[in-house]
């Protein structure tokens, strides 16, 4: 992964998301490397996406946070 910055930088924006009861987003790290997350989104209400489940895995880079995640839909 990258800095240990961008280490306790992820580890906390994670726990932010994964605290969000109201969040239709949920994150988890991979078990055996925390620089891939897997991301599932439940689809908004009243958008053609509505009850749509869509998993993407966002790859951190080792410069974050200065720069996003790459991500991927699978």
């Amino acid at each position: 992964m990258g800095t240990d910055v961008g280490i306790r930088r992820l580890q906390r924006d994670l726990k932010v998301i994964q605290e969000d009861a109201a969040s239709n987003i949920f994150v988890t790290p991979r078990r055996d490397d925390l620089s891939v997350v897997d991301a599932l989104v439940l689809g908004p209400a009243d958008t053609p996406y509505d009850g749509a489940l869509l998993h993407f895995q966002l790859n951190i880079l080792p410069t974050y946070p200065m720069n996003p995640p790459e991500a991927g839909g699978l």
